[in-house]
């Protein structure tokens, strides 16, 4: 079988997060962060500031989830998501996107 695949426009990903994400959510797994970990997450947020919402959830040892969502807003900048995938690289990242625009992903 052969599989097909029409597109009348690409956009770079990094592109699409920064001008269309609504939300971020930084998910921590179940092993925590330790205190320095913590500092530089913060710190690092706050270099980014802009008008964007996002949550922190934390994977708690029996499965609970505990979702923390910070006053503060940022800019989903991609220098901010590498610093993040770089920094902490066994944490996930997911955006939320407005169901108006009509962007796939697959």
């Amino acid at each position: 079988d052969e599989v097909g695949l029409f597109v009348d426009k690409v956009h770079q990903l990094s592109r699409i997060r920064e001008t269309e994400a609504k939300s971020m959510s930084f998910k921590i797994g179940s092993e925590p962060l330790n205190q320095d970990s913590i500092s530089l997450l913060r710190n690092t947020l706050q270099k980014y500031s802009g008008d964007k919402t996002f949550t922190i959830t934390i994977q708690t040892p029996d499965a609970a989830s505990v979702i923390i969502t910070p006053e503060e807003r940022i800019s989903f900048a991609s220098a901010l998501i590498e610093e993040l995938e770089e920094l902490f690289p066994n944490q996930t990242l997911e955006f939320g996107y407005s169901s108006i625009k009509k962007y796939q992903f697959l």
